[in-house]
């Protein structure tokens, strides 16, 4: 079949995941394939199963709240040198990346609003006849890797080349994991970094009137660790909190549900309150700490409950693939990771997106003209972009001195109201405030430092002060404690203390930005990467408990899995029979979908 596709001419690529990453494959493709300078036609096939045909009609839309599924509610960071490589590209391309400037060199977009531009302009008429979408193999499928890897032989025969994209859980990449061998970051350095790290999710909706200053939201997540807000106008978005283990544990024994980072166990619905089985997903006041602190959260950036849609329990293992590229010969596809599928962030330092775009535009440009060749530069790129990423960004959140029940031990404590009595006695208010006011203002004076790339008005002492003194905003003694006792120190390239405390941008930003110009010199855009494919990321000088690891090679069989604390209280009968007839289901389904 591959060899009569070659007779007509036809260079057919697979894309498994329509997502974001997916979509920007899949559009560069349709693109190179316009251009004069292209000798053979490409024709790419998206499998997406949130994506459906409109009824009477040939256009495709993503599911949504009339078909039974939730959008997904996120706002993300892209930094503009990464948007920059899609400038060469056509404009409805690059228009479809515009965002709010938030943060410095970057703009913030919803992840929806993006989807829904991406899935418009590749079925633009200029593109209309070169992507075409179908959906994936029905749910009962899913659940069966060994028929997904019946139906992956299928697409295998088919297609030249398969791009998977989706996402960390990735079926694609599982069913070939003996070559792709997906590791989890903790597994590497057992006694420096811990593997799964916990937070909770907080979905908030746009209302008409607008959030808090921008510019103080941003200062306020860098100067500590419990609450991370990225949004668009300050509203709508997604507010993260860091929890410990305990606080993890006790949550997800409330909920009685199993909790991964692609499918979050859901603590609160504004749209469907009830759980399968019709009672409330949890009651808040059997948490009550952990309740105090989505309280203070949402008052720290200006927000109240009536902002909330969404609760979610979401476990972080970052991980990734020890190789991204597999060519299993000359009469079957070779297939291809990208996005979450090939490495999986930690979400704190807002890479994850970044990380995917780039490998879309490397591996696109690697299909272009000479597959078989670039795809070693593709492969020496997504190593050395896996090395800045996992072994840099995500790292610099799992060393061990930066967990957070590391960092603030007494939150644990904090569900006894003895022990809150007792701690709030014991802390000198004006002296914790004085003190992650000084924070707040040193990392402000820091951002602002660059007034061409800083998109907002200078941001007034008396703003942060009010924040934290009036009464109407100003956080309780623990809150301030908790954020306090979360912010890291700080330190230069020369491994000096810069006086601020927060995020630990200093291990983020080790070494030069990997970037696919690096590799592809034909590319346009970006910020000219790491140049010489024999370069290596520098070594700041940084004392022997943050020392930077180049993360060797392990051994499949070594790899990590999620290990989250054991549930400390049993799901009642009725979630117990919940699972068991939703088990039944699924085996009826796989039963039904195998037999002759």
């Amino acid at each position: 079949a591959r060899e009569q596709l070659q007779d007509m001419g036809d260079f057919r690529v697979c894309v498994v995941g329509g997502g974001p990453v997916g979509l920007a494959v899949a559009i560069q493709l349709a693109e190179y394939s316009l251009s004069d300078e292209q000798k053979r036609a490409i024709k790419v096939t998206v499998f997406e199963k949130r994506i459906h045909r409109e009824k009477g009609s040939k256009k495709h839309l993503w599911r949504g709240s009339a078909e039974g599924k939730r959008r997904r509610e996120q706002v993300v960071t892209l930094q503009d040198d990464v948007v920059s490589l899609f400038d060469s590209f056509s404009n409805a391309t690059a228009e479809c990346f515009k965002g709010e400037r938030v943060w410095s060199a970057s703009r913030n977009l919803a992840i929806r609003d993006l989807e829904d531009r991406l899935l418009e302009r590749a079925q633009a008429d200029d593109l209309r006849e070169k992507i075409s979408f179908e959906p994936c193999p029905r749910p009962g499928w899913r659940k069966e890797l060994r028929v997904y890897k019946d139906w992956l032989l299928y697409l295998q025969q088919t297609y030249n080349v398969i791009v998977a994209a989706d996402g960390a859980q990735s079926l694609t990449r599982q069913a070939f994991d003996d070559h792709f061998c997906w590791t989890t970051l903790g597994a590497t350095e057992p006694d420096l970094l811990f593997e799964t790290d916990y937070t909770l999710g907080i979905g908030l909706q746009k209302e008409v009137v607008k959030g808090q200053s921008q510019a103080l939201n941003v200062v306020l997540t860098l100067a500590q660790m419990r609450y991370l807000f990225n949004s668009e106008e300050g509203v709508r978005g997604y507010l993260n909190i860091r929890l410990t283990p305990e606080e993890f544990g006790e949550l997800r024994g409330k909920a009685g549900a199993a909790c991964s980072f692609s499918s979050p166990c859901v603590l609160f619905d504004h749209f469907n309150p009830l759980n399968a089985c019709g009672k409330t997903r949890i009651s808040w006041e059997d948490v009550p700490a952990i309740s105090h602190a989505v309280e203070e959260g949402l008052q720290l950036f200006g927000l109240t409950k009536k902002h909330m849609t969404s609760i979610v329990l979401i476990p972080i293992s970052p991980a990734y693939a020890q190789t991204f590229w597999m060519d299993p010969g000359p009469d079957l596809a070779s297939i291809c990771l990208v996005g979450d599928a090939a490495m999986s962030h930690h979400f704190w330092p807002g890479r994850g997106l970044n990380t995917g775009l780039k490998a879309a535009v490397a591996v696109a440009r690697a299909l272009k003209s000479d597959p078989a060749a670039d795809s070693v530069l593709f492969e020496d790129f997504m190593q050395k972009l896996r090395l800045r990423e996992m072994q840099g960004r995500s790292r610099s959140m799992m060393l061990q001195e930066h967990s957070l029940g590391v960092l603030c031990p007494r939150l644990g404590d904090l569900n006894i109201s003895e022990e809150v009595e007792k701690l709030t006695a014991s802390l000198d208010r004006e002296a914790e405030e004085q003190h992650f006011a000084t924070n707040v203002k040193r990392w402000r004076d820091r951002v602002q430092s660059n007034s061409s790339a800083w998109p907002h008005a200078p941001l007034l002492d008396a703003v942060i002060e009010a924040k934290l003194t009036l009464p109407v905003a100003r956080p309780s003694p623990i809150a301030v404690n908790t954020m306090n006792d979360s912010a890291i120190p700080v330190l230069n390239r020369d491994g000096l203390p810069t006086g601020r405390e927060g995020w630990p941008t200093h291990l983020q930003q080790i070494g030069s930005e990997v970037c696919p110009t690096g590799i592809f010199p034909d590319l346009k855009g970006g910020i000219g990467g790491f140049g010489s494919p024999t370069h290596r990321l520098s070594t700041p000088k940084v004392p022997p408990s943050t020392s930077y690891s180049r993360g060797e090679p392990v051994d499949c069989k070594r790899t990590a899995t999620v290990r989250p604390p054991p549930i400390d209280t049993k799901p009642g009968l009725c979630g117990t029979l919940c699972k068991g007839g939703l088990m039944v289901i699924v085996m009826l389904m796989i039963g039904r979908s195998i037999s002759p």
